[in-house]
């Protein structure tokens, strides 16, 4: 019985030193990500930047984001406004990122509207764009967006004063397939457009200004025609939706690096919740050797307070799904390695203190 004993301490022990070095790994590399992209910032998100699926699925963002807006003012989703986010995906993002895009879209709307196998099987391989969105589903949004001014200030240090101009116009359209951009309050449309054309996109005022009342008065396409429609090679016709990522293909494949993370919290958040369980274990293990009734107590107490801290660990936005990384993102990365680091420390200590408390 003892030496059945002698092999759970050794297994226990085994545990305890992995998962200490595996939150030493992830704090380890999301420090040189921290450094990375605080000391050379505008270079490493314009990294970011280049990156296709990140670039589109940032504008996607902002549809989303609207669209957020006019489901909370309106309490419904309109199935327009799923199509054209939708065309936007399939017209534009290149193939190999349709799905990126799909999975985002499904991430931000509850599970009975969008089928995201139906996508991959009957849009991706047979290339038949109808009937993956659920016509019956219950049309809701589930997270919110919440730094979409954020990430359209990001976008417009990448895009030019007439491109800049054309995403507020795609945005308008978005909020105009209902026939009008609601404007009574702070939760209006026209009030999101606002912060997301202007105060985001860096779109000027009466440029804003001149294209709203154009939709308004349903004088849109004599707009569009005005400011794009002599330019075709770069802005499609009307019913058509133009690419406006202008990064060249030969500076793409000149690029010696690519960031594929922005950062490790989700890891590191996983592996604490990992090793509350294993202090929760470690402290019921004291217990029924009877080592001391005390070490089990502080371990129990230690496992629960560690679970409930680990929940307030924010994730950054560009590390949840594929999008452009925000000035923002610099801070909330720095606190969460100050905070993660503090309760990884604590977890390794109580985790080698349980297991050495039992051999």
């Amino acid at each position: 019985m003892e030496q059945h004993f002698y092999i759970l301490y050794i297994v226990l022990y085994a545990y305890a030193i992995v998962i200490s070095a595996i939150l030493i790994y992830y704090l380890k590399k999301e420090f040189e990500l921290y450094r990375l992209f605080s000391g050379d910032k505008e270079k490493m998100r314009a990294l970011l930047a280049k990156d296709a699926k990140r670039f589109h699925i940032s504008i996607v963002y902002l549809m989303i984001d609207l669209s957020v807006r006019i489901f909370r003012f309106e309490g419904k989703i309109d199935i327009d406004n799923l199509n054209m986010i939708v065309r936007y995906i399939v017209e534009v993002i290149p193939h190999e990122f349709q799905l990126d895009a799909i999975e985002v879209l499904k991430y931000f709307t509850n599970e009975t509207i969008i089928d995201v196998d139906c996508f991959r099987v009957q849009c991706l391989k047979y290339g038949n764009y109808r009937n993956f969105i659920k016509k019956g589903g219950s049309f809701e949004f589930e997270h919110g967006c919440w730094y979409g001014k954020e990430i359209a200030e990001e976008l417009s240090l990448y895009l030019s004063k007439e491109d800049r101009l054309y995403v507020s116009y795609l945005l308008c359209r978005l909020a105009a397939l209902d026939g009008r951009i609601t404007a009574y309050d702070s939760g209006s449309e026209m009030n999101r457009l606002f912060y997301l054309c202007i105060d985001g996109l860096k779109v000027d005022k009466n440029d804003f200004d001149e294209l709203v009342r154009q939709f308004t008065g349903k004088r849109d396409q004599i707009w569009y025609d005005k400011h794009f429609g002599n330019k075709k090679e770069i802005y499609p016709s009307s019913n058509l939706i133009a690419n406006v990522f202008r990064f060249d293909i030969d500076e793409l494949a000149s690029l010696k690096h690519k960031v594929t993370k922005t950062s490790y919290l989700e890891q590191i958040k996983n592996m604490l919740f990992v090793s509350s369980a294993m202090m929760f274990i470690l402290s019921v293990v004291c217990f029924i050797v009877k080592v001391n009734s005390w070490i089990g107590g502080i371990g129990l107490l230690s496992s629960i307070m560690l679970t409930f801290a680990t929940l307030f660990i924010e994730l950054l936005e560009s590390a949840k799904i594929p999008v452009l990384r925000t000035d923002i993102e610099d801070h909330q990365q720095r606190k969460g390695l100050i905070f993660t680091s503090i309760l990884s420390a604590i977890s390794i200590f109580m985790l080698l203190f349980l297991v050495s408390s039992l051999l």
